[in-house]
């Protein structure tokens, strides 16, 4: 069995993700994640974050 398509179980969020994400909108990207986003990165552990405040940052050089 396979596992479901994020698009199916959750079309709104990944939507408006995909929406902020191509237009540059950077206020409606960062409303996509919730306060206590928990970001890891096993491969680079130093890299991991929690909250909206990191996600803005980083998507703000992204989109510069």
């Amino acid at each position: 069995m396979t596992e479901p398509d994020a698009r199916t179980t959750r079309p709104d969020a990944i939507d408006r993700m995909v929406a902020a994400t191509n237009d540059h909108d950077l206020d409606a990207l960062v409303d996509c994640f919730t306060a206590d986003y928990h970001l890891v990165a096993p491969t680079h552990p130093a890299r991991g974050f929690t909250g909206r405040d990191q996600v803005r940052r980083n998507w703000t050089e992204i989109f510069a």
